[in-house]
């Protein structure tokens, strides 16, 4: 888990807010940190955990980086710091990992310091896994904090979010992203403009969008969406993206149809996400019924939370799932125009 623990620029203000706790003495014992992927809750909540641990604390609150605290916080070698995650990527956080963590609880901190459980995304844990979470939250013990980061604030169960102070990391302003984009990664305007773009305006997530695998995952999804459109055989376009994971594949999938409903809507281009694709697009809002659209984007989260509650899901076949379903509801005759609002899943 290679994740560097710094506050970003767009962080500021709750960073501000948490050192004026801290100076009070009246930190929570449980933060629920919210967002869209690519705004940097990690980073955030790591550089909160190391700022609590560091035994040099700079002025401005943030870690020095260099006393033996920082640097086994650096290295993963914390004994007070645990990560709690799914064992697998999109998978759900199970309830032995939760047994792990109360035994970690009732113990006394190793360093005579916090014990810091940083958890993500709160939205994998299942119910079992949840309930036993709440009892640690309830019996939280001295200097203790959870933060629990997560993507989709929406699916984490309220008894979880009652128990947690929440802070929602927002979307920078494009100009504060694109400064950011350029300072880190030197790159042309345009080309900062398209990542972010991609990225729904999440600035660390556009540094991804312009990484050359992604790019060739985007370029092969459009083509294969592309056949499938024009009655090529579904099989044949599932396995071409099989190379990529079920994930990505269905990030890809959703996006799309998220543009499709968007130009659908307004006849606008300019806010697309996948702007070099405006011509695909704009055939996937001539050819599909908004009742469609809201069928296929139904038939995407469903297979995203079963990839989230099955321990081992055969992933190339929900791929194949996914797309000969698609197929399928292409096909289907409805003439009508649905009106059904948009609202029920661009929120996703």
């Amino acid at each position: 888990m290679d994740i560097p623990a710094q506050v970003l620029p767009w962080q500021q203000d709750i960073w501000q807010h948490w050192q004026q706790q801290k100076a009070r003495q009246r930190l929570p014992h449980a933060i629920l940190l919210t967002g869209i992927p690519g705004v940097g809750k990690r980073q955030l909540a790591l550089a909160f955990a190391q700022a609590l641990l560091c035994q040099q604390v700079q002025s401005d609150g943030q870690a020095c980086g260099h006393c033996s605290q920082c640097h086994l916080v650096t290295h993963q070698q914390h004994p007070d710091l645990h990560w709690i995650q799914p064992e697998r990527e999109g998978g759900g956080i199970l309830i032995d990992a939760m047994r792990q963590l109360r035994q970690e609880v009732n113990q006394s901190a190793q360093q005579s310091g916090y014990r810091l459980f940083i958890l993500a995304p709160a939205e994998a844990l299942n119910t079992y896994a949840a309930n036993a979470l709440l009892k640690s939250l309830e019996e939280p013990g001295a200097a203790t904090l959870f933060i629990l980061i997560s993507d989709q604030s929406a699916r984490v169960l309220p008894t979880i979010k009652s128990r947690c102070q929440h802070w929602q990391v927002k979307t920078p302003a494009a100009d504060m992203a694109l400064a950011w984009l350029a300072k880190v990664k030197n790159w042309p305007p345009e080309q900062a403009k398209m990542a972010l773009r991609l990225a729904s305006g999440a600035p660390l997530q556009a540094v991804d969008c312009l990484d050359t695998d992604y790019q060739q995952h985007r370029q092969a999804f459009f083509n294969a969406l592309d056949h499938l459109l024009k009655g090529f055989l579904a099989i044949q376009a599932a396995h071409t993206l099989q190379t990529w994971s079920l994930e990505a594949n269905l990030q890809l999938y959703l996006s799309w149809l998220k543009d499709t409903l968007v130009y659908q809507m307004t006849q606008e281009t300019n806010r697309l996400r996948h702007l070099d694709q405006v011509h695909l697009i704009q055939e996937s809002a001539v050819l599909l019924t908004r009742l469609q659209i809201f069928k296929l984007y139904q038939l995407g989260i469903q297979l995203s939370r079963q990839v989230q509650n099955k321990t081992n899901p055969n992933k190339a076949l929900l791929l194949e799932t996914l797309w000969l379903q698609s197929a399928h509801l292409l096909k289907a005759e409805n003439n009508q125009n649905s009106l059904v609002p948009g609202y029920l899943f661009l929120s996703h």
